[in-house]
């Protein structure tokens, strides 16, 4: 049985987890690997997710296609540990986001009259945003 506070560690996580696009299945394989005192085989993960086996496998394989996920022989079984670093979601995340402001941004820009008039005040919150995340950007640069 696992601990309540584990438990509610495991939901926060599995938030996290759906905020980055994860589906429910993948962001309940991610919580349980990550709160794991030990590399999990695909049966375990099953079992504590509470998803038929040749789900679980399907979403493992993708996630480890993907390099959420490592897959590595122990004890002749295969075993799932965690690869995502935060820190670099986060960047990857940023990144993207500065990306498509920027282009919205390129857009507002190239319109003419009254088009351009009626997105200023657009413009100037996603100038905003694209500063605030270049800051952070370079803080974290810094950081480093």
């Amino acid at each position: 049985m696992i601990n309540m506070d584990i438990r509610k560690l495991m939901d926060d996580i599995k938030k996290i987890a759906k905020h980055w696009g994860f589906g429910e299945i993948d962001s309940s394989i991610y919580a349980v690997i990550v709160t794991s005192e030990r590399p999990l085989t695909a049966h375990e993960i099953s079992n504590r997710i509470g998803y038929a086996y040749s789900s679980t496998i399907n979403a493992l394989n993708q996630m480890v296609r993907a390099g959420f996920l490592e897959k590595k022989r122990e004890n002749g079984k295969n075993v799932y540990l965690p690869t995502m670093d935060f820190v670099d979601i986060i960047r990857k995340d940023s990144e993207n986001i500065c990306s498509l402001l920027q282009q919205i941004a390129n857009r507002i820009h190239s319109l003419e009259g009254k088009y351009k008039q009626k997105f200023e005040s657009l413009l100037q919150g996603i100038e905003k945003a694209i500063g605030y995340l270049e800051r952070a950007k370079m803080k974290e640069g810094s950081n480093a």
